[in-house]
């Protein structure tokens, strides 16, 4: 029995309109349940990485886009493709039992295999791999979802800035504007006068044991470290020193803090 070319063109729109009917309820569904759409918007930061970039929307929920396999993450974010089936940008999710999306982050701070996560609450969180101890937590446990580092564990006050290395971070807290830093030390990184990697913060302090103190800005790339003093508005710095990058006239590594000072 033959078909009329009629019929074969209703059978076709009707299949057409079920597959396009079924990708739109799907996408729907994924953007309904992420609660976001397929590409960050609304951005308040933005902070790059070394293969990859982190960003914080205003809901305060995290985008990473580019290479981030190195943090460990495949299993912990939702994917957003392109039409071409391509992954354009990531989420973090809070853990492994469902899709919410990690949120009210007011900063961040990148290493090569970690992120750094400070809270609208004060709380602060970590995640990725934790070889040297850079999560904070007190192990050296890899974690896929965030943990909340224990501040109050550690007798950490208020946070007000945070930074990271490459295996290392440093954070400024309390009224006193106190440094605290963790993970890898092998360049002195850390300030705190030694040569070990530790788990979780640790005072940074000058050559005579003080903890350093109303730092009012601190910055650290790689392996060594700078900040800023708001009694003087002096530098001071530590950790790596091969290539000069401290400032201080030599090319040795500085486990503590020391003031760069200026040749009159």
């Amino acid at each position: 029995m033959g078909v009329s070319l009629t019929h074969c063109y209703k059978r076709i729109c009707v299949l057409l309109l079920v597959f396009f009917s079924a990708s739109h309820y799907a996408l729907a569904s994924d953007e309904a349940r992420s609660g976001k759409h397929k590409y960050p918007d609304d951005l308040v930061n933005v902070v790059p990485g070394e293969n990859f970039t982190a960003a914080i929307d205003e809901d305060g929920e995290l985008w990473l886009w580019g290479d981030f396999s190195a943090l460990g993450l495949s299993n912990s974010v939702i994917t957003y493709r392109n039409k071409k089936g391509n992954i354009r940008f990531s989420q973090l999710r809070n853990d492994s039992r469902g899709r919410d999306i990690v949120d009210d982050i007011s900063a961040i701070a990148l290493g090569k295999e970690h992120i750094l996560m400070l809270k609208t609450n004060g709380s602060l969180w970590s995640v990725g791999k934790n070889t040297f101890g850079q999560l904070g937590t007190g192990d050296n446990q890899n974690q896929e979802f965030p943990v909340e580092i224990d501040l109050a564990l550690f007798a950490i006050p208020a946070i007000k800035q945070i930074v990271s290395g490459v295996y290392h971070n440093v954070i400024v807290a309390g009224d006193d504007n106190l440094v605290y830093a963790w993970g890898s030390n092998a360049n002195g990184q850390l300030g705190n006068a030694g040569s070990q990697n530790v788990n979780s913060p640790t005072a940074v302090v000058d050559s005579d044991g003080n903890q350093l103190n109303q730092v009012t800005q601190i910055s650290t790339k790689g392996e060594h470290n700078l900040a800023i003093r708001g009694i003087d508005n002096n530098l001071w710095v530590w950790g790596k020193n091969l290539d000069g990058e401290l400032g201080l006239g030599h090319n040795e590594n500085t486990f503590v803090a020391t003031q760069v000072m200026i040749d009159e």
